[in-house]
């Protein structure tokens, strides 16, 4: 794998993942009361780090799991408000959809799948770092 392959798919990678929090915000972020130690949206360089929601994504070898090597993708919500299990669900399918509609832009050309994992997506497949 070369670094410099891996560096372009990561930041790729970042730059969906941005898009779905910034669609995430927009849609259910005023719904919520931000966690007094978060700072509203837009106040730092990086979306993770403000407003309601964080997008990331984590890569995990796979060693356990049939689908091997891929990326976690997590959506948490940075408030003390209840959310109801059911408001729970539909962000994360606006969330899945925008991962699957997002992603094939990203990586043309990728044969890369989308798994729900419990309250996580789990992408795997052609990650392509040749």
């Amino acid at each position: 794998m070369n670094p410099r392959n891996l560096e372009q798919w990561e930041a790729a990678l970042g730059r969906v993942l941005g898009k779905i929090d910034d669609l995430l915000e927009e849609r259910f972020g005023h719904e919520y009361e931000l966690g007094r130690n978060r700072p509203p949206r837009g106040a730092t360089a990086n979306p993770r780090y403000d407003g309601v929601f964080s997008v990331e994504a984590k890569f995990s070898l796979g060693l356990a799991r049939r689908e091997g090597p891929g990326y976690m993708v997590d959506i948490r919500m940075a408030t003390f408000s209840q959310v109801p299990a059911e408001e729970r669900a539909r962000i994360l399918a606006v969330a899945g959809e925008e991962l699957r509609r997002e992603l094939p832009n990203a990586f043309p050309g990728r044969d890369l799948r989308i798994e729900e994992k419990g309250r996580h997506f789990l992408i795997h497949g052609d990650l392509g770092w040749d």
